[in-house]
């Protein structure tokens, strides 16, 4: 042991061979001994009868160490409370003399070592006790989590608080904030990956050692996710981008998860088959009410089960052909319908087959009788009712101060228009947020005639909503 710890600048400042200190709660045939130096404290350890051999000692850093004096009122003990990263211990001296003596000894050891002084000795200028937080480095030997990893960064009673790295032998890497020990805020975490010669690579939020909040997760697989997660999974509103346009299965998600599954509502581009999926899911399957759209113009709405359309749907193609009625796999009819034709004639009886590739008909054919229109008589009438409305909406301000009125639309338009411009703003958040998935459900494949009317609903829905947040927080 005397071998392992010698080293060229380090030099004896006190130690408890004469059992001035020693440790609370040890066994009866236990002996311990503890050596402070100019740069760590000792703990050597050893067992009766065997005196002089200490079979076992720790090395504590003076950076990573922190004592504190325990009051002697209640317990009628000159203890110690010596606090460590990954231990805590109590030691007793034989008098309140002896016990100011190490508390003085440590803390002044401590004080220089952390300004890299690194010799014993007290000077005039020194300080009560040091400081609380501080900047050092540790590695850890004994923490499950972060065993043999090594620390660099903040402190603050022996737990890594506020700004760090963490760096473990496997490579994984943390860079970040912390508080009470734990990945707490923002950070950067790389992790190898065990079976690919890439790294999986996560930016974003964590809260008591886990990813979680808004981030972004690039996988080494080359998917990359984007939004919430929660105990380390993908939890809440997020896009999943998996492959690209010259790999094996491209394909986009955007919409909700919960415990790292697609979960509620959510949008599923694959750029392979050409086909987007609007609905409901559970579990990553396909599950509830759903809209597939395709680039040969196909139109399916209708239910989802087990991930295949199973149930009762309505069914158009590009040329206006029409089947509604029982669904039992994807694009395959099986059970009860109405086919039309887009002149009129319908089908109606019971249906199999995959559509597109030859249909069995069992039931009648029907050729109704077709007229003409009426027209909207009532539209006149709509019109001279809309214009009364004008002119009443706008007797209403006729005694405002136009003015006044016109100094606070541009207020608001000032301060909307720079909320809306960064995603540091949680209007600003929610409009990026809303143009993505927007875009993501109408765009390419979705710009399908059949969902304009669906789109222009949408937003209409998002103005309504919007100029809602929008009265709340500027206008009183």
């Amino acid at each position: 042991m005397t071998d392992s710890l010698r080293k060229p600048r380090r030099r004896l400042i006190c130690e408890s061979s004469n059992k001035a200190l020693t440790l609370q709660n040890s066994g009866r045939f236990s002996v311990n001994w503890f050596i402070l130096f100019n740069d760590a404290l000792v703990h050597a350890q050893g067992v009766v009868p065997y005196k002089s051999l200490f079979s076992t000692h720790h090395v504590f850093p003076l950076a990573t160490l922190w004592v504190e004096p325990i009051p002697e009122e209640n317990t009628g003990l000159h203890g110690l409370k010596v606090v460590s990263p990954e231990e805590t211990f109590t030691l007793l001296a034989c008098s309140s003399m002896e016990k100011a003596k190490w508390l003085r000894s440590i803390n002044q050891a401590v004080d220089q070592a952390m300004s890299g002084a690194g010799q014993s000795g007290s000077g005039a200028g020194q300080r009560a006790e040091p400081p609380i937080s501080r900047t050092a480095s540790y590695t850890f030997y004994k923490d499950s989590r972060l065993k043999e990893a090594t620390y660099e960064g903040r402190w603050l009673a022996g737990k890594p608080n506020g700004r760090g790295v963490v760096k473990w032998l496997d490579g994984r890497i943390y860079t970040g904030t912390f508080k009470n020990g734990l990945e707490d805020g923002f950070g950067d975490y790389v992790m190898p990956s065990k079976t690919l010669n890439l790294n999986d690579h996560y930016q974003g939020h964590w809260k008591e050692g886990k990813m979680h909040g808004i981030g972004t997760y690039k996988y080494a697989t080359g998917e990359l996710y984007d939004g919430s997660f929660q105990d380390n999974m993908r939890h809440g509103h997020g896009m999943l981008r998996s492959g690209t346009l010259n790999s094996s299965s491209p394909s986009v998600f955007i919409g909700q998860w919960v415990h790292d599954k697609k979960t509620g509502y959510g949008v599923f581009d694959d750029i392979t088959r050409g086909e987007k999926y609007m609905g409901m899911w559970q579990d990553d399957q396909r599950q509830g009410t759903g809209v597939i759209v395709t680039q040969f113009g196909l139109y399916y709405e209708g239910a989802f089960n087990n991930n295949k359309m199973q149930g009762t749907g309505v069914l158009l193609s590009e040329d206006n052909t029409t089947y509604e009625g029982e669904f039992s796999e994807d694009w395959t009819l099986n059970g009860k319908g109405v086919l039309t034709m887009p002149n009129g004639d319908y089908f109606e009886g019971s249906f199999t087959g995959e559509w597109g590739s030859g249909l069995k008909v069992t039931g009648s054919f029907f050729k109704p009788n077709l007229y003409d229109s009426d027209g909207d008589k009532g539209r006149a009438v709509y019109v001279s009712v809309l214009l009364v409305l004008v002119w009443w909406r706008i007797s209403i301000f006729k005694d405002f101060d136009l003015e006044c009125l016109k100094k606070k639309i541009l207020y608001v338009q000032i301060n909307c228009k720079a909320a809306c411009d960064t995603p540091l703003h949680p209007l600003g958040r929610l409009m990026e947020t809303l143009v993505a998935v927007y875009r993501m459900t109408y765009v390419g494949v979705g710009a399908n005639r059949r969902l304009l009317l669906q789109a222009v609903n949408e937003i209409m829905s998002y103005l309504a909503r919007i100029f809602q947040l929008v009265r709340c927080v500027y206008i009183a």
